[in-house]
């Protein structure tokens, strides 16, 4: 990152001021800002007299928009070793192993959405310019909405030509803080996190609202207290009303000669102020933002959050007060997440209402929703920068459309009101689309331009997301987390706990401690489970690691896609049976998966995978602020005004599900080669029967998603009862009621299940066929017998006929008895078996009378 300019080392100090030891006891002088920081404020106190000066400006050489300027509070962020990490984690994930272009870090994706909402925002001046040119009234300079405290002056620029308190010096400020956290918005991402955390739930989600990541990230270790301490009506919120000190012992305040970790990078007496006092030409001097307040409204900005619930054209509109009750029910019992969650909601409600800024100036709010919607909404820096810079890896052509950005306005939404304390209603300012002419036209091709951008997102989704070779690697190394998760505690405890003390902050006498999930880029990760995979001497865990390093897939055996899992009773249904209790039910039946190949004559010992997201795991609902009515600004797709825009919408949201695709993936060896290639047909397509039965999948669904010559199960049936019914005697085979209830009874699934299991009810091996075989045969023979014959039997066996011999009764003592008698026809089943030399079935009567003395009471 070459300089901007040559002004020496990036962290300037006074070589003037006295040295200090950074270790020693805080000072007890009270902190010279006009708000003491209660109850912590001595903590807080610089333990040397020259905090370090604001870093330089940077030049940063972008692929995508070239050579940019970073400035001294993006350059500070940038260089602490939490946002550094970001660049050992892959953008896409395991896309690279399609995309063999698709390498870049997160790191890229976050300081290039850091440069366009520098853009973004530009536009938004140039844009409020261009249209309030004539009308004052209607359109205003956005930076007269703002907070005189988020002044900025211009750089290159003499004092005495500085506009102070101007607007456009105000949103100066706002570009400085925005950008900022915008640079930090995937702070809380993990390797492979959407893998973990969307495809599969092993990880809690990096944006849930309050979660421990990015918090920890922003404001260090530090334990939650027993019970929230309320300030003043009226004052700031403090972290410490919430949360204790940073544990030192955990993170300790860096050397002179070390990079600042983020959590100090905000902390009192650490740097110099970003947002300094403004005073000029006798002006009554306006507070300049305090480096912690930055924090706050940087963490409320990347929390704020909105969705919408129900059909399109019908939603219903949470607000962020409705997340944030609903995360609290959640974190119910959870004391660190519930004082997260109460912290949150003590910055929105305090940043969120107007502040006097002093005499003479606006009381005006420091947060506003549009500073977020610029972050992430439907169309926003985030969607604009991942588009293009993925686009570009992939080489999809991705347009970023940048003619819509012409359009972007600051307007009060008619979608959220609130009141303040005089009772007055306030409008929450969001960015908004103007897609309305003076007139009262709308601005189709402005709407039009707003769906290609959500067009070109759903190709993108269609092209990446579901990749079948993308999602094998995906699946192998989820599964290979949940194997050592039973085995090694250090598995176990990757998301658990702090992420302090940091191996970034190793070397100052930290102990030790286990490692973090955060601690991991996605390289590192995988040598880090393969070492933990040979010290639990778990090979298939192992296996799977070694797979993904050498890039040898598991092999796609079955696709269930969006129609025949409809056509099934419901992909919603599928989805929730497989992903209950935090994918149970998808491990229970990859268990029995992995039991039927271990029967087969291959004998492996290896899984069989299972890649089942969420139905809209891409998908994002179309709710950027629109105006499409003269003074109406609503989400576009609350907008049920408007029948076409609302059809192309829902026409759109009616496709993203359509994408969901639910993949069974096996080893390569059952997959590959020719040898036993009839026997790896059978194993397969046991493999999609059992898994397409839990779900009541059609035999044409089987055909149509399996990738091998699918046999189905009355096919492999016939086969096998060829075979076998060579050896039946001569004088059964003539018998055709006999041998219609034999086939009867070893077509039906129920008869098979309880040699097996439910989960795998189906016959693999040519000696499980056998032996179903066999014991159907004693079950015709049973019914076969005489009167005479049955009446030594117990009373309750002999109302039973054909499948009642092996279907569970609902009388007790019924059951007990058919139970007994399966079993001692199950003994008897075994004289039958080819490799027995005591097999005798020349003389049908003679079994009959065999098995009826088996069933005898006196047995």
């Amino acid at each position: 990152m070459p300089e901007a300019n040559d002004e020496g080392p990036l962290f300037q100090q006074n070589s003037n001021a006295p040295t200090a030891d950074l270790h020693a006891e805080p000072s007890t002088a009270p902190p010279s800002e006009s708000v003491v920081r209660t109850p912590t404020a001595a903590q807080y106190a610089p333990t040397s007299p020259t905090p370090r000066t604001v870093p330089s400006r940077k030049l940063y050489q972008d692929e995508v928009y070239g050579t940019k300027e970073l400035s001294p509070l993006a350059v500070a962020l940038i260089d602490a070793p939490e946002f550094q990490r970001l660049s050992h984690i892959y953008q896409l994930g395991f896309t690279y192993t399609v995309f063999r272009g698709a390498t870049h870090p997160r790191f890229d994706h976050s300081v290039g959405t850091y440069f366009v909402v520098r853009t973004l925002l530009r536009r938004i001046v140039q844009n409020h310019t261009r249209f309030y040119e004539s009308d004052h009234s209607q359109f205003r300079h956005p930076g007269l909405w703002l907070s005189p405290r988020l002044y900025l002056e211009a750089p290159a620029t003499p004092t005495d030509c500085q506009l102070h308190h101007s607007p456009m010096g105000r949103w100066r400020g706002l570009v400085e803080l925005v950008s900022a956290a915008a640079l930090l918005h995937d702070l809380g991402h993990v390797p492979a996190g959407h893998t973990m955390e969307d495809e599969f739930t092993i990880f809690k989600k990096h944006d849930s609202l309050g979660g421990s990541r990015l918090f920890e990230m922003l404001y260090g270790p530090r334990q939650p207290v027993g019970q929230t301490q309320q300030g003043a009506p009226g004052t700031r919120p403090q972290i410490e009303q919430h949360f204790g000190a940073i544990q030192p012992g955990d993170l300790p305040r860096p050397e002179e000669w070390q990079r600042v970790p983020l959590p100090w990078v905000f902390e009192d007496g650490i740097y110099d102020r970003f947002f300094p006092d403004v005073t000029a030409n006798g002006a009554i001097p306006v507070e300049g933002l305090k480096n912690w307040e930055i924090r706050d409204l940087i963490y409320l900005l990347l929390s704020f959050k909105e969705t919408f619930e129900g059909e399109t054209g019908r939603c219903v509109y949470k607000t962020f007060g409705d997340e944030l009750d609903r995360a609290r029910e959640e974190a119910e019992g959870d004391l660190a997440s519930t004082q997260r969650i109460a912290f949150i909601k003590a910055l929105f409600d305090f940043y969120s209402r107007p502040v006097d800024a002093g005499p003479d100036y606006e009381a005006l709010p420091l947060f506003h929703p549009f500073m977020s919607d610029v972050i992430a909404n439907t169309i926003c820096a985030d969607l604009l920068d991942y588009l293009v810079r993925d686009g570009k890896r992939l080489k999809l052509d991705i347009r970023d459309n940048p003619r819509l950005q012409r359009y972007l306005l600051i307007r009060p939404a008619s979608s959220f009101v609130t009141r303040d304390s005089d009772g007055i209603n306030n409008r929450l300012l969001r960015l908004t689309i103007n897609a309305v002419q003076r007139n009262g036209l709308k601005r189709r091709d402005t709407v039009s331009d707003l769906m290609d951008l959500m067009r070109e997102r759903y190709r993108f989704a269609e092209v990446v997301y579901y990749h079948p070779k993308k999602a094998a690697f995906s699946t192998m190394l989820a599964k290979a987390i949940e194997i050592l998760e039973d085995s090694s505690p250090s598995v176990k405890a990757l998301d658990v706990g702090s992420i302090y003390p940091a191996p970034w902050a190793q070397g100052t006498g930290l102990p030790p401690k286990a490692r973090h999930i955060c601690h991991f880029g996605d390289e590192s990760l995988l040598a880090f489970l393969g070492k933990e995979a040979d010290q639990a001497k778990s090979e298939s865990a192992a296996t799977l690691v070694r797979g993904i390093l050498s890039r040898s897939e598991y092999r796609l055996a079955f696709t269930l896609d969006y129609e025949a899992a409809e056509a099934a009773g419901g992909t919603r249904k599928v989805i929730q049976h497989l992903r209950m209790d935090r994918d149970g039910g998808r491990k229970l039946l990859e268990k029995a998966l992995e039991e039927l190949v271990a029967r087969s004559q291959f004998g492996l010992s290896a899984p069989v995978l299972i890649y089942c997201p969420q139905i809209r795991m891409q998908a994002k609902e179309v709710a950027a602020h629109v105006e499409l009515t003269t003074d109406k600004v609503i989400p576009l797709n609350l907008e049920a005004g408007d029948v076409q825009v609302m059809r192309e919408i829902e026409v759109l949201n009616e496709k993203y599900p359509r994408l969901w695709r639910l993949y069974v993936f096996v080893h390569p060896r059952l997959a590959l080669g020719q040898e036993a290639r009839f026997e790896r047909g059978r194993i397969l397509s046991v493999i999609v029967d059992t898994f397409c039965s839990r779900f009541e999948v059609p035999e044409p669904a089987r055909v149509r998603g399996a990738r091998f010559k699918y046999i189905p199960f009355a096919e492999r049936l016939i086969e096998q009862y060829n075979r076998w019914q060579q050896t039946l005697p001569s004088n059964l085979l003539g018998d055709e009621r006999a041998l219609a209830n034999l086939r009867g009874h070893v077509n039906d699934l129920d008869f098979w299940a309880p040699m097996f299991t439910p989960d795998a009810p189906f016959p693999l091996t040519n000696a499980e066929y056998d032996r179903g075989f066999a014991l159907a045969l004693t079950i015709v023979a049973a019914d076969s017998a005489s009167p005479r014959q049955k009446e030594e039997w117990p009373d309750e066996l002999l109302g039973l006929s054909n499948s009642e011999w092996y279907r569970q009764s609902s009388i007790p003592k019924v059951e007990h008895a058919r139970k007994d008698a399966v079993a001692r026809l199950t003994v008897v089943t075994a004289s039958m078996r080819p490799e027995s030399q005591a097999r005798d079935l020349s003389n049908w009567g003679d079994f009959v009378n065999r098995i009826s003395a088996n069933l005898n009471r006196q047995k």
